[in-house]
């Protein structure tokens, strides 16, 4: 699947490809696919923003050197 997205085939096509699934990108998401629906695309997003904020919380200021 890498070696066909770094040759310029599209991520979703790839996943349908290698896994028969149509639609990923608007449903389960590859994530889904790979944890077998234990970490949905949403739960995936909603932690990657929430660990992105951590350093702009008042109480973390001090420790990223702002």
């Amino acid at each position: 699947m890498v070696r066909s997205v770094e040759l310029g085939m599209e991520l979703e096509k790839a996943v349908e490809t290698r896994y028969g699934y149509t639609g990923v990108g608007e449903s389960i998401g590859l994530v889904g696919i790979l944890t077998r629906g234990l970490v949905t695309r949403l739960d995936a997003n909603t932690w990657s923003v929430l660990m992105a904020l951590i350093p702009r919380l008042s109480w973390n200021r001090g420790l990223y050197g702002g």
